[in-house]
């Protein structure tokens, strides 16, 4: 299992380059963030269980990884600027 959540943690480095903070601990706080709301478990969840639809499925997943991005954005942003109020 470890090899799988190295290899998901390392997809999701390349699929949201362009959207993880630059730092290393913001950068690996950002993919741990992604990762619940990417896994196959979080899948599994809402199509099997919930039995919900691919696209509702799909659409909430994309909801819960920008917000999660989104949020990590936001947070990066008042850090730059409080540090430069310093």
């Amino acid at each position: 299992l470890d090899g799988a959540r190295a290899g998901h943690q390392a997809w999701l480095e390349g699929i949201f380059a362009d959207r993880l903070p630059a730092t290393p601990s913001a950068r690996r706080y950002a993919i741990q963030a992604l990762h619940a709301p990417t896994d196959v478990n979080t899948w599994k969840l809402l199509r099997r269980d919930l039995k919900l639809s691919r696209e509702t499925t799909e659409r909430i997943m994309l909801d819960l990884a920008n917000g999660a991005l989104d949020r990590i954005a936001g947070r990066t942003r008042r850090q730059r600027a409080h540090r430069r109020t310093r």
